[in-house]
């Protein structure tokens, strides 16, 4: 409880609020919410004593819209358990430091209807309290069921006040945490999407989705966005054709955080390995920014894969350590920013060396799709040209579309047609159909649009 003691000295803490006078004010670490005076009029306190830190359950508070907290205006938490991906809420108890109470809890997904389809989610959202009664609205969906509306006056009973089942249309999936450990003794985790239809005595191709931390998103909704989003592949499409897409939870290593995020990638290629409807013959790996970034590095290093997608990636993390970026420098972004190198070139330059997909193109076995945009401020274009060029002069199988469109990330009619090119990439090398004709063409400055197809009344994705 001392603020000053060491345990506090190596945490972090999020600022939530403080009293109206001041005194009072409420922060968050990894788990738990704390109670601190500003005084040193009482000694600092869990608000949730410390159940968070003790059983992996990650609690927020439901308050009023801003920054002003009331100590008797708070009564109930949102809470995610990050090893189950399991979320609910509790009731804080009435004498600080004691141990909340459990509410509903369960394997559901609560959160602000704008956030339901997104890949990385990233906790709860505050429910909406009505102005005038005691009663609170909320969004709630799960992996098979998509965002409905709630309401509930004390989170014990929870009523459902829309019935919307867009997905009872179509094949749609299931979800499965798989949890496995490495070599250096830590645990992993990550989600695996199957297809509503599965049939565990048959054998399905897999692709691998990188790209940070996704688990949380076990029990969340994802809509499809094969039309809307297309720098990442569409997991509810890909799942409703018959694939596998697993998203194993990508930790970073300071100082060779490429290096790191392989170890992962690697240890969970071997996890699926041990499932028998796991086709091991016919491995993918798809990611974007930092996944694209993430999916160079690691096809130079694991010769498994037999097709590779990268989209809006840097493969030289060199060139980018002193360049000029959209909102912020390279500099800054490299040491303490998303590569979390810790150090800058000069200091580390073996570890930008290292982590720098271009040094080890030579290794690459794996056929790669790339896809860029002219214009993106964060991963320059010229960037991949010379990754793509490395590849070609290397004999490797590579094809690379470039769009006009977009920034970082393709937008609009671009957005269309690289899903369906990226599509019928994996389609080809892991489904083994046809191979489409824009892949046979050595060269072409302009390849026609694809038309989008959709198969109206199917019950597959489209």
């Amino acid at each position: 409880s001392d603020p000053l003691s060491p345990v506090w000295e190596k945490q972090y803490f999020n600022y939530l609020g403080a009293s109206a006078d001041q005194d009072t004010v409420y922060l968050s670490d990894q788990y738990d919410i704390w109670v601190v005076s500003t005084k040193g009029s009482f000694p600092a306190v869990s608000l949730t004593g410390s159940h968070g830190a003790l059983n992996h359950i990650k609690f927020e508070l439901i308050k009023s819209f801003g920054n002003i907290i009331e100590l008797s205006s708070l009564k109930y938490l949102t809470a995610f358990n990050d090893l189950t991906k399991e979320s609910g809420f509790f009731s804080i108890a009435s004498r600080l430091g004691a141990q909340p109470e459990k509410l509903e809890f369960g394997p559901y997904y609560y959160a602000e209807q704008g956030e339901i389809g997104a890949m990385d989610p990233c906790g709860l959202s505050l429910p909406v309290k009505a102005e005038k009664a005691p009663v609170f609205a909320l969004f709630r969906c799960s992996e098979k069921e998509s965002v409905n509306l709630f309401v509930t006056a004390d989170f014990r009973k929870i009523r459902r006040i829309t019935d919307i089942h867009p997905e009872k249309k179509y094949n749609w999936l299931s979800t499965e945490l798989l949890s496995w450990r490495m070599e250096d003794g830590g645990m992993r985790q990550g989600t695996l999407y199957k297809p509503e239809n599965f049939d565990p005595s048959k054998k399905y191709p897999l692709i691998i989705y990188v790209y940070e931390q996704l688990s949380a998103g076990l029990h969340a909704f994802i809509a499809p966005e094969e039309l809307k989003k297309s720098s990442v592949i569409d997991i509810p499409t890909y799942v409703s054709n018959g694939y596998l897409v697993f998203c194993p939870d990508a930790y970073k290593l300071e100082g060779n955080p490429l290096k790191g995020i392989t170890a992962n990638i690697r240890s969970a290629v071997s996890r699926l390995g041990q499932m028998e409807f796991v086709d091991m013959e016919r491995l993918g790996i798809q990611g974007a920014s930092w996944g694209g970034i993430s999916t160079a590095f690691v096809i130079t290093q694991i010769p498994q894969f037999k097709a590779a997608c990268m989209a809006s990636a840097r493969t030289n993390q060199i060139a980018l350590s002193n360049a000029f970026m959209e909102d912020k420098t390279g500099y800054a972004y490299m040491i303490w920013g998303q590569p979390v190198f810790g150090k800058n070139l000069w200091q580390a330059p073996q570890s930008y060396i290292e982590n720098s997909a271009i040094m080890y193109a030579d290794k690459v076995e794996t056929p790669v799709l790339i896809m860029h945009t002219t214009n993106d401020v964060l991963c320059p274009f010229y960037d991949i040209q010379q990754f793509y060029s490395a590849l070609c002069n290397l004999g490797k199988k590579v094809w690379m579309l470039e769009y006009q469109e977009g920034s970082h990330g393709v937008e609009g009619a671009c957005a269309t047609d690289f899903a369906t090119r990226m599509r019928e990439y994996f389609d080809h090398l892991l489904m083994d159909k046809p191979v489409p004709a824009w892949m046979m063409t050595k060269r072409m400055k302009e390849l026609k649009p694809i038309q989008w197809k959709t198969g109206a009344g199917s019950q597959i994705l489209q």
